[in-house]
């Protein structure tokens, strides 16, 4: 795998640009969280919005493009080092939130 970016690049932004559940999926609140002012209690359920949140235009210039060069070009700000390891599919935000940093 550490040979393959374009590959897990084609990956990362396929699961990025096509989610198979673009509204997410509900999770529970492990803590009291604030989020935009809004409080939100331990035990509350959410629904973070996937789409939206893979298309948020600083992190994802030209979102309604299929652009797996974002994951492997320096001037994306998706792009990481090293290449042997990045792009990753670990901690993808569209296998769940929370437990680990979206890579």
């Amino acid at each position: 795998m550490a040979k393959l970016p374009v590959l897990r690049a084609v990956v990362k932004e396929t699961l990025r640009w096509g989610q198979p559940t673009p509204l997410g999926v509900p999770h529970i609140l492990e803590e009291d969280d604030v989020h935009e002012g809004y409080y939100m209690p331990k035990g509350a359920m959410i629904h973070p919005n996937h789409y939206l949140i893979s298309r948020e235009p600083e992190m994802f210039p030209e979102a309604d493009e299929w652009r797996p060069e974002r994951w492997l070009d320096p001037s994306w700000p998706t792009y990481k080092e090293p290449l042997s390891e990045f792009p990753t599919i670990r901690g993808d935000p569209g296998f769940g939130y929370g437990g680990g940093s979206v890579d």
